[in-house]
């Protein structure tokens, strides 16, 4: 039993490793800057963010001509799965991914600000 335990501790972490390098190769993860842009995207703003692959991490802020919150996401594509296209004789003539994204978000609605009337006054609390 303990030999088998051993061999699993040893050849679990090599099996891991050998999946995340038959990753495609020719796949593109240098990471792309976004911004800042107009959106409509969490009810609108402009947006700055990183794009690596299918995976994005932005944020979407209020401007002067659009006020809103501050939005902190995360985006990213995984496939649920494949579907094969036929013609109406069913010959087969692709097959596609069936992707599906997912979002994470934080909306900061409630961020208070400091702003300095004078060196000695102190601190002036708005929101």
């Amino acid at each position: 039993m303990a030999a088998f335990v051993v061999a699993a501790m040893v050849f679990v972490p090599l099996g891991i490793v050998g999946t995340a390098s038959a990753a495609s190769p020719t796949r593109n993860l240098a990471p792309v800057v976004i911004g800042p842009v107009s959106t409509d995207r969490f009810g609108g703003g402009d947006f700055v963010g990183v794009k690596a692959g299918d995976a994005l991490f932005g944020v979407r802020y209020g401007t002067t001509a659009h006020p809103n919150d501050v939005v902190i996401f995360a985006e990213y594509k995984r496939f649920l799965g494949g579907a094969d296209i036929v013609d109406a004789r069913g010959d087969h003539l692709a097959t596609r991914g069936i992707p599906v994204y997912t979002v994470l978000a934080q909306s900061l609605s409630r961020f208070i600000e400091f702003r300095q009337v004078n060196a000695t006054d102190g601190f002036d609390l708005t929101s």
